[in-house]
């Protein structure tokens, strides 16, 4: 059954223990079982490099080391203190997300083609933001179709 509050709200989501959800918003928007497998491998990288875990160890050690004003900390400074590495999560997870689409059997210049179109739809929107945990979607394409012609090269 479809949420309509999902409909309009396109995420793909990782949880720690493994857990994915993609939403029926982002689902919708998909072309191909390789876009498809593109995000969910995404998903399924940021599980493999820990990175769910290493970002709440991180909130966790800044709490206690701010002592009795660590229970204060809003997510707004904890972004503001983090943003950059969760961009490079973000590298990672798609470079995994390469390989395990290849290892899968899909396609992922295929699987890549959903990064530019939200290209697309980021230069209608202001989607830059200081407090963005994502790169911009054409850095994002570009890295990928670098590392996609280098696995062909080998």
């Amino acid at each position: 059954m479809r949420s309509a509050s999902f409909r309009n709200n396109s995420k793909c989501l990782c949880f720690t223990r493994g857990k994915c959800i993609i939403t029926t918003g982002l689902l919708d928007g998909l072309l191909n079982d390789e876009e498809i497998a593109f995000v969910l491998a995404h998903e399924i990288s940021h599980q493999i490099k820990e990175h769910n875990e290493k970002n709440i160890r991180k909130y966790l050690q800044l709490r206690q080391s701010l002592g009795e004003y660590g229970g204060n900390i809003s997510n707004n400074v904890f972004k503001f203190l983090t943003v950059p590495l969760s961009v490079i999560d973000e590298y990672e997870a798609d470079q995994g997300s390469i390989w395990l689409m290849s290892m899968a059997g899909f396609d992922p210049e295929k699987g890549i083609q959903v990064l530019d179109r939200w290209t697309q739809i980021e230069n209608h929107f202001d989607s830059s933001s200081f407090f963005s945990t994502h790169p911009p979607s054409y850095k994002r394409y570009a890295c990928c179709a670098v590392l996609i012609s280098q696995a062909k090269v080998r």
